[in-house]
This record gives C-alpha cells, sequence and structure tokens, in this order.
C-alpha cells in the first residue's frame, strides 16, 4: 500500500478500492475518534439542553384539569421566558464553538492518525490528538474564511431573496432563490478543485490563501476526476448509511426480544436494552468513520507525486523508486 500511494500518480477509483482494506484494518481505533467526538458533543451540549429543561419544568408541572386557555398561557409564558433567556443562548453559544472545536480536532487527529498509518509510522490516538492540536484554531478560520469566500454568492442572493420577500416583490424573491440554487451548485464545483483542503491545513501545515492554494495545486490536471471521486465517496456513505439502518432494524428486533426474555431476571432486561443501544450507535458512526480514509489516501498519493518535495510524505516518497505517473 505505502509503495502503490509514493511511486506513481493513482486513479482514484484504485484509491477507493484500496481505502476498504485500510479501513478495515483501522476500523477500531478509528470508531474510537468517533466516540471521543461523541462523547465530546455530549459533554458540549448538555449544560445548555439541562438548563433549558429546568426553564421549561412548569410545563410538565402542568395540572392536568387546567383549562385549555390556561395551558396556552402557561405554555406561551414558559416558551417566551425560555426562548428570550440571554443566559440559555450564551450556553448554547458556548458549547457549539466547543463543539466546532471538538469536531475539527477529530478530524486532524483522524488525518494525522492515518497519514502515520500509511507511511509505516503509526502514531496512536493519544499521540495523534496531541500532534494536531496546534493546527485546530487555524484550522477553523482557514475553513470558515474559505467556506465563506466560496460561498458568497449564494449567501448574497439568499439575502437579496429574502429582502424582496419582506418588500412583497414574491416574483424577485423566487428567482433569487432560483438563483441561490444555481449558484450552490456552482459553489459546490469550485469547493472540489480544492478538494484536500483539510489534509492540507492538518497535515501539512499550510493556512489560509497558502492552503488554498497549494490544495489546488494537488488537485490541478485531475479535477474531474477529484469530482467523481468525491461523489464516489458521497455514494459509498450513502450506502454503508443503508446497511447501517437495516443492520440497527435488526439489532434492535433481536435485542427486543433478549430484553423481553431477560426481564424475567431483575435489570438483566435494561441491561440488554443499553447494550442494544450502543451496539446501534456504533453501527450508525460506520459513515463517517470510514469517510476520512479514502480522502487521506487521495492526499497523500497527491502530496507524494505532485508536492513541494518537503515533509513525511516526500521523505517517505524518496525512499522509494520512482514510476511513471499513470
Amino acid at each position: 500500500m505505502q509503495t502503490q500511494l509514493l511511486n506513481k500518480l493513482r486513479p482514484v477509483t484504485e484509491i477507493i478500492g484500496d481505502s476498504f482494506p485500510v479501513f478495515f484494518k483501522n476500523i477500531v481505533n478509528l470508531f474510537w475518534f468517533q466516540l471521543i467526538y461523541v462523547a465530546a458533543a455530549v459533554a458540549c451540549m448538555a449544560p445548555g439542553w439541562i438548563y433549558m429543561m429546568l426553564k421549561m419544568a412548569p410545563l410538565f408541572k402542568m395540572p392536568k384539569d387546567l383549562p385549555p386557555e390556561a395551558a396556552q398561557q402557561l405554555a406561551a409564558q414558559v416558551f417566551t421566558s425560555v426562548f428570550s433567556d440571554l443566559r440559555m443562548w450564551l450556553i448554547l453559544l458556548i458549547g457549539m464553538v466547543i463543539l466546532t472545536i471538538a469536531a475539527v480536532w477529530r478530524m486532524a487527529a483522524v488525518s494525522v492518525y492515518l497519514e502515520g498509518q500509511l507511511l509505516g509510522k503509526p502514531l496512536g490516538i493519544k499521540e495523534s490528538f496531541k500532534k494536531s492540536y496546534g493546527v485546530v484554531v487555524p484550522f477553523i478560520f482557514t475553513a470558515f474564511l474559505t467556506v465563506l469566500a466560496v460561498y458568497a454568492v449564494p449567501l448574497i442572493l439568499g439575502a437579496v431573496s429574502a429582502l424582496a420577500f419582506f418588500a412583497n416583490k414574491t416574483g424577485l424573491g423566487v428567482l433569487g432563490y432560483l438563483g441561490v440554487f444555481v449558484a450552490m451548485i456552482a459553489a459546490w464545483f469550485v469547493f472540489m478543485a480544492i478538494l484536500p483542503l483539510a489534509q492540507v491545513i492538518a497535515l501539512k501545515g499550510k493556512y489560509y490563501l497558502d492552503a488554498v492554494k497549494y490544495s489546488w495545486r494537488l488537485v490541478r490536471g485531475g479535477y474531474w476526476p477529484a469530482v467523481g471521486f468525491f461523489l464516489l465517496i458521497i455514494a459509498i456513505m450513502m450506502g454503508l448509511l443503508m446497511v447501517a439502518m437495516a443492520a440497527q432494524w435488526i439489532v434492535y428486533f433481536i435485542g427486543l426480544i433478549i430484553s423481553v426474555i431477560a426481564s424475567l431476571v431483575p435489570f438483566l432486561g435494561i441491561a440488554v436494552m443499553v447494550i442494544t443501544t450502543i451496539a446501534s450507535m456504533l453501527i450508525q458512526m460506520l459513515p463517517q468513520a470510514y469517510m476520512d480514509v479514502p480522502l487521506v489516501m487521495y492526499y497523500v498519493n497527491r502530496e507524494a507525486v505532485k508536492g513541494d518535495g518537503e515533509g513525511r510524505v516526500a521523505q517517505a516518497a524518496k525512499t522509494i523508486p520512482s514510476s511513471p505517473s499513470v
């Protein structure tokens, strides 16, 4: 695998095919990365949701014999109190910021981990997180500014369309939303020109405009294969999602039967349902755990053949005899 990725430019279909052995070989650790992120997500958002539920407590204590009009008034007062509470929105905002940091850190750490596996210089989960923490902040700002620039046109058109509807200019608003749809598709194709941007930031250590230029350098000359590559990944993820959903139903069905039988023993039925829920959650993580693999493999292959000759990938590539590009 290392030789194939480092000594010649690989067709994207071959990278897709080779991604499955890499995925299944590292599936346990990839799931651990996902579990760590899920735990972080729960920890980030729990305070906001708990605070919201405490604010909504009067609804749960509502008397059953309360007249409908009084119940509606109480509900309206509670919801007004909840959604006008700046402290709740501040807690949720802080949670979202931390959640974004956790998501970016997971992506960077997975990229570092997979690069090490592909180069024959494996790192553990802890080492991967430790090595990638320094790129989190520039990663967030680079990604945000890039998305803002690429999707500037559809965002502006969306704002203009909204203003048109407020001004009762329905025709102009409808045309604007049609323009948003077309512009979103065009922006997606523009974004495909810098497909390995996340890996360039996380693994190459290039940020902002330098990262965008370098990503284009790796894609240049193979733009349409890159578009097809990403669409293939999405198709595979959809297939994995369907398999995961089917597996979840089977697990739930079997777990339900076992829990009914096990309910004859105190607490055993509850334990079975908890195990069933955890198994279903792990199955649901399957598509996301796979997605990082082909993207990192694409980056490693392009970096080895089309990169600037510096860095870990270049050093590994120099130890392998070069072959003609495909």
